[in-house]
């Protein structure tokens, strides 16, 4: 086979053709190899929290559908999302998982620790309970 450079020429158009469309097709489908992911969080892998609710908000990449704790997360068109988690006292623990058009998933662990004990809510059904009883005690007494 003679190297004329006609024929350098056309093997070297076709090597750049082949690498140009490699380029572009990685460019275009290599967000599908990587995977869902979340960018950006508003919290820490070990956060301590003065309160009884977290405001979880974030961006992500790659990903269809989002859940903390098995609940699932709407998300804005530009793939951010904006949700308020209820703690209990102590140490809860938040499992975020994300997941792709492919079903593939990945997850995310943070752990919080909520330092708030008393809650701002009454038992209303205890003081209903003890009114209730005081009503029919002084129902029972002689006038």
């Amino acid at each position: 086979m003679e190297r004329t450079p006609r024929t350098i020429l056309i093997r070297t158009i076709g090597v750049l053709f082949f690498i140009g469309i490699s380029i572009f097709g990685y460019n275009r489908f290599g967000r599908y190899l990587q995977g869902p992911r979340i960018v950006d969080i508003s919290l820490e892998r070990y956060q301590t929290i003065e309160t009884l609710s977290v405001l979880v908000e974030g961006s992500t990449n790659n990903t269809e559908s989002m859940t903390i704790n098995e609940r699932t997360i709407p998300m804005n068109d530009d793939s951010t999302f904006s949700e308020v988690v209820v703690l209990s006292p102590g140490t809860n623990i938040m499992e975020i998982v994300v997941t792709d058009s492919f079903g593939k998933q990945k997850e995310y662990r943070y752990t919080l620790y909520s330092t708030k004990t008393n809650s701002p809510y009454k038992n209303n059904y205890t003081e209903a309970q003890q009114a209730q009883e005081e009503q029919e005690n002084a129902e029972s007494l002689p006038s």
